[in-house]
Parts: C-alpha cells; sequence; structure tokens
C-alpha cells in the first residue's frame, strides 16, 4: 500500500473526509520536487493525539501479561517506527 493510501484510510477511519485530506495532502504534505510526501506535516497529523485516540479508540487499558495496547501505547510504538505510517498500515 502506498503512503498516500494509508493516509487516506486513516484518514477515513478517524472521521475525516478522506478526498479533503487527499487535496491537504496533495496541497500542503507532497513536495513540489518530486512529489514527496512532507513527513514533517504527515507526522503532525498522524501523531496528533486527538487522531491517535479515534483510530485506535480511548478507554483502560488493563494491566497485566495479556495487556491488550491502547492509543497510548500505539504512538509509543510509532514513534519507535523508522516508518511510522507502515505501522499504521497494519491496523488498517
Amino acid at each position: 500500500m502506498t503512503n498516500k493510501t494509508i493516509l487516506k484510510k486513516y484518514a477515513k477511519k478517524i472521521g475525516d473526509n478522506p478526498e479533503s485530506i487527499y487535496r491537504m495532502f496533495e496541497d500542503k504534505m507532497f513536495n513540489t520536487y518530486g512529489n514527496k510526501l512532507r513527513m514533517d506535516l504527515v507526522r503532525g497529523y498522524i501523531f496528533d493525539i486527538d487522531n491517535a485516540k479515534a483510530f485506535w479508540g480511548e478507554g483502560n487499558i488493563p494491566f497485566g501479561e495479556n495487556k491488550e495496547m491502547g492509543w497510548e501505547d500505539h504512538l509509543q510504538q510509532m514513534v519507535l517506527e523508522k516508518e511510522p505510517l507502515k505501522y499504521i498500515e497494519k491496523f488498517i
């Protein structure tokens, strides 16, 4: 899946209009030189706390051996990833 597709599916899942997000990506998040993603803007979007809560859900996170991951845990994992969009792709 391309980064653009991942972003559109992420937007749809959190309740944003994928088409308006797509236009924003085209206008603001893509560099005019080589049509590359501007990761500084993308990171701001995917690491936004409200977006993370909408994507992974809120709620109490049980502790213990079989701990379910909540939005905070996913954000921590994404920070460790070289390509956080590929991490998101696993959950789309």
